[in-house]
């Protein structure tokens, strides 16, 4: 395995791409926050598999999330890896409140994984 790996974000079935779309909604206030969150997504475009924490840290099996602090808060966006395309699929993104990511965000990004997983 040899980087640099492609980053995508999941898209349902109408073509809409809700993690992206809640990455823009969420750093609309904070410009800078967007600039971060694309620097760690390019730390994990480049480095793939070889990022560990305190950058990445598993969730949920095969789920993991990508952490980002910014000035608004510590962001997270939940992805996991496509191996046949080598390619790291976004699944959802949050702006994380306490130190546990929120049971109903895991419950998000296991259901897109699966629609994913089923659309290819």
């Amino acid at each position: 395995m040899s980087g640099p790996w492609e980053v995508i974000f999941y898209e349902t079935e109408a073509g809409n791409a809700p993690a992206e779309e809640g990455i823009r909604k969420l750093t609309k206030r904070v410009p800078k926050d967007g600039l971060l969150i694309n620097a760690q997504m390019n730390k994990l475009r480049i480095s793939g598999p070889f990022l560990s924490e305190p950058d990445v840290k598993p969730v949920v099996r095969d789920v993991r999330e990508l952490r980002c602090k910014g000035l608004r808060g510590t962001y997270r966006l939940l992805f996991f890896f496509y191996d046949l395309r080598q390619t790291y699929v976004i699944l959802h993104t949050i702006l994380k409140a306490k130190t546990k990511t929120p049971q109903n965000a895991k419950d998000t990004a296991r259901k897109r994984k699966v629609q994913f997983l089923s659309s290819q």
